[in-house]
């Protein structure tokens, strides 16, 4: 039931983040890692708990990979520049419909470039998570979070630069996770000893009831 509750919030925590992208809210945005972390990545994800007692709801993720226009082999000047620092923006996001992804297999998925080097979803999660403070203020280990967190000073007085791609994916991720949360507000676990139902069927003091 704590978990349910926990899910649910986090997921319209997350909606809620990645709805501030174009204000440049830096420290919105970078809340955004934790949430997805909790959320898709850590050891035991919250989406793996609630989703244990409902395997018929379909949880996957529409999302369009990263592509750098500045490496494209048809560019006649592909292979003379290389992007050192790129994130996805908007495109990211579908404009239509498009095939959609396991969550494995959306953690996998390209979202930018760091010398040369993909950044994929779940990469990006853990670079904001751990290195630039969105959990805490660590030491970066690989390549490409060393090179980011090099350049980041750089930029920190232009707004949210490239953190505006947890505000994409946060999107994506709060889209393929809204059929599970809406399942359990429809259906919530309850603990009928402090939470009877009423005549009418709902919960009377569910949080579930008090959130609608």
């Amino acid at each position: 039931m704590v978990a349910e509750w926990l899910f649910v919030q986090t997921v319209e925590d997350i909606r809620r983040r990645s709805s501030l992208v174009d204000d440049g809210d830096r420290y919105s945005l970078l809340g955004i890692a934790p949430l997805l972390r909790k959320v898709l990545t850590d050891g035991r994800a919250l989406v793996d708990t609630v989703s244990v007692v409902r395997p018929e709801v379909d949880i996957s993720f529409q999302i369009v990979p990263f592509s750098d226009p500045r490496e494209d082999p048809t560019d006649p000047g592909w292979g003379r520049i290389k992007t050192v620092v790129a994130f996805g923006r908007d495109e990211l996001v579908p404009a239509v419909p498009v095939t959609p992804l396991g969550l494995e297999e959306f953690l996998q998925t390209q979202v930018g470039v760091v010398e040369g080097l993909p950044m994929s979803v779940g990469s990006t999660i853990r670079y904001f998570s751990h290195v630039e403070g969105g959990v805490h203020f660590g030491v970066p280990k690989t390549l490409p979070e060393r090179v980011l967190a090099n350049v980041t000073p750089s930029f920190f007085g232009y707004g949210s630069v490239w953190t505006d791609v947890l505000g994409r994916i946060g999107a994506i991720a709060a889209d393929g996770l809204r059929p599970l949360a809406d399942a359990i507000l429809a259906a919530p676990t309850d603990n009928q000893q402090i939470q009877p139902r009423n005549e009418a069927g709902p919960l009377d003091n569910h949080w579930a009831r008090q959130a609608d």
